[in-house]
């Protein structure tokens, strides 16, 4: 695969900082973390940035049906594109670099590449064209994932536009509301590249420059409701309560008890958000939605956890006399990533000087759902002491700077050799 070109341009890393440092503004915290959700004023505030700077470089901009943002670098009409990017959107108080980076990254990537090809260094077969996958946190609309799942087909777009956050407003008004509900036809993907940061310690444990993904981990997603009475809690006599926050302490508890006797390489479980209603301190709860996690690299593991949460659930009812409404469960299968793929970033970070580590990556990432459509890379740079989801998530500007590296050679290698080929 690795046939000889020219080699590639280098990237302007110094447009790269500028860029993230400007973007990481939008929804900033005091801490130097990030609280932009999907479809809020910060999101629309970056969106609008994010795209003036593309259109400024020359880039055609599109918006989707969901609100995914391309810019496109097409000198090859017809041709399709190498997709690289990943999201804006960030957790509650959450940090800058987790998705941000690699869209800015993608960004840098693909307007040092644009400027190469203008000037005459190449003629590439494909297209190359920057993306911002809408909601990819799942924070305010769940599930996660939810722009890049629609591009591949698998969430149906109307499905997509009705879901609800807490406060009952759908995606779609929240993102029409921004001016990002949009109506353009995405691009055709060749290949999707995302460079994230690890947000775990092998890179660091490891003294290693760049993670090559080669495994995803499998998920079950559950969103459930225990269903109480509400009641009193000073006359109501204990014995005739059914409380709903009761019976969902018990699953929370049970959660993390399921991994008892397992390695933490082959299973890990949470329940991270519960929303109790009417949550008055002296009312007993009558509703608890809880958000169940099980993750594991093996199927046949996520398989026995399903049907043992079944059983859980069954013995709550029994003790607790409260009902259990599963309202959405979805399953992402674990997978191994394009071999090829992995062969070619690590060939090509191994030649720029860097040291490689092949990792799985435990957390979703968008191009673990672009795979049901096309291959793809996942690199990452290290996290220092793998904080994640956290405002002190922190990566060193020399680190970020050679994820951009490498990601601008795999990107030209792609566009150079069409990667679908023999």
């Amino acid at each position: 695969m690795m046939n000889k070109v020219l080699g590639p341009p280098s990237v302007d890393t110094a447009r790269f900082h500028a860029m993230f440092e400007e973007l990481s503004q939008y929804g900033a915290t005091t801490r130097g973390g990030l609280h932009r959700l999907t479809g809020s004023d910060e999101d629309g505030q970056v969106r609008d940035r994010f795209c003036a700077i593309l259109q400024a470089a020359g880039m055609e901009v599109r918006v989707d049906g969901i609100g995914n943002i391309f810019g496109l670098c097409e000198w090859t009409p017809g041709a399709d594109f190498v997709l690289v990017g990943s999201h804006l959107d960030s957790q509650p108080n959450g940090g800058r670099f987790d998705g941000a980076y690699g869209v800015i990254a993608g960004a840098a990537v693909c307007m040092s590449l644009k400027e190469a090809v203008e000037a005459g260094h190449s003629k590439p077969p494909l297209n190359v064209a920057v993306v911002n996958w809408t909601n990819e946190e799942g924070a305010r609309f769940r599930p996660s994932l939810t722009g890049s799942s629609v591009f591949t087909g698998k969430l149906p777009l109307s499905e997509a536009l009705k879901l609800r956050d807490d406060q009952g407003v759908t995606l779609g008004e929240a993102l029409d509301a921004i001016g990002y509900l949009g109506h353009d036809s995405p691009p055709t993907p060749a290949v999707c590249v995302e460079l994230h940061n690890e947000i775990g310690r092998v890179l660091e444990d490891g003294n290693a420059d760049i993670g090559i993904v080669t495994r995803n981990w499998g998920a079950n997603k559950y969103e459930l409701i225990f269903h109480g009475e509400q009641a009193h809690t000073g006359p109501t006599p204990m014995k005739d309560r059914r409380d709903a926050l009761v019976a969902a302490s018990m699953m929370v508890v049970e959660a993390q008890r399921l991994t008892a006797g397992y390695d933490d390489d082959e299973l890990r479980t949470s329940v991270g958000r519960a929303v109790i209603e009417p949550n008055s301190a002296n009312v007993v709860p009558a509703k608890v939605t809880l958000s169940l996690e099980i993750r594991s690299p093996r199927s046949d593991l996520l398989n026995e956890m399903d049907r043992r949460v079944g059983d859980i659930w069954n013995n709550i009812r029994n003790e607790t006399r409260c009902e259990i409404e599963v309202a959405n469960e979805t399953r992402r299968e674990a997978m191994p990533f394009w071999p090829a793929g992995v062969e070619t970033a690590q060939t090509i970070a191994e030649q720029l000087g860097y040291s490689t580590l092949r990792l799985d990556t435990v957390a979703g990432h968008d191009v673990v759902a672009l795979m049901a459509m096309v291959p793809g890379v996942l690199l990452n740079v290290p996290s220092y002491q793998g904080i994640g989801h956290n405002e002190t998530e922190y990566t060193s500007p020399e680190e970020l700077t050679r994820g951009v590296e490498v990601l601008n050679a795999l990107v030209w290698e792609f566009v150079n050799h069409d990667p679908r080929q023999p």
